[in-house]
């Protein structure tokens, strides 16, 4: 099984940036080109590039100085959190494939049965404990 770990707008580190940097075409006009091994959405990632390419042209001095510290100082000004998209159903599919517990997303939230012979133990979780929860068990092999 192949599933990138999950990650939140504010964890991704200058690494994480950088990475998803070299996975795309900066400057493309074609979404495609926006696919990521990240999960993030691609349309909102060519926004975030966007303002990127906008940001070392204004900035910069133009994007002939692309660089891992300049990705980085545009991260830390960015403010749109939307930036961060993820299908979070397909994953919990995949978790409860793993997992002897059952994993469900319902009207927005999170429950977790942890045995799933008596349905009446159920938990609500918070979305960060669920992905925190796919981090642990869906990692890269």
């Amino acid at each position: 099984m192949f599933v990138m770990k999950v990650k939140f707008f504010e964890d991704f580190t200058k690494n994480d940036l950088w990475a998803l940097r070299n996975e795309i075409s900066l400057g493309s006009l074609f979404v495609y080109d926006y696919e990521n091994s990240f999960n993030l959405d691609p349309h909102t990632v060519s926004d975030f590039f966007d303002g990127y390419v906008d940001y070392l042209d204004n900035e910069c001095g133009g994007i002939d100085n692309d660089s891992i510290d300049n990705l980085f100082d545009w991260f830390c000004c960015y403010d749109d959190l939307s930036f961060m998209r993820y299908d979070l159903e397909e994953l919990v599919d995949e978790l409860n494939g793993v997992t002897e517990e059952q994993h469900w997303i319902e009207d927005g939230r999170y429950f977790v049965c942890y045995d799933t012979d008596n349905m009446d133990n159920i938990d609500e979780i918070s979305e960060k404990e669920l992905i925190n929860k796919i981090n642990r068990k869906l990692v890269d092999y």
